[in-house]
């Protein structure tokens, strides 16, 4: 009975370990994912690249903000820049 606790509490301070890494981990991979793109791509897409990054940076203070920002980006104004930034660079 032990060992079943003591597994579950392993297991499940694992599953909050991820849980922390990936907090962290997906806005920082966003805020490079941001910086590595043209600023005149982000206008063109109609947003703004300092703006991202500055609402990145908030985000991996308050870790479910980021979270939610990160993956706001990634789904939905990553494409429209990468779209822009291949017509720049061609």
């Amino acid at each position: 009975m032990v060992a079943l606790v003591v597994s579950s509490s392993a297991g499940f301070a694992g599953a909050w370990v991820l849980l922390s890494v990936a907090l962290c981990v997906l806005p920082i991979r966003a805020i490079v994912d941001v910086s590595e793109k043209s600023k005149v791509a982000f206008y063109q897409a109609d947003s703004s690249k300092t703006a991202w990054i500055v609402v990145l940076a908030i985000g991996l203070i308050f870790s479910p903000l980021g979270l939610f920002s990160a993956c706001y980006y990634y789904f939905g104004v990553r494409n429209r820049v990468e779209r822009f930034q291949k017509s720049l660079d061609a």
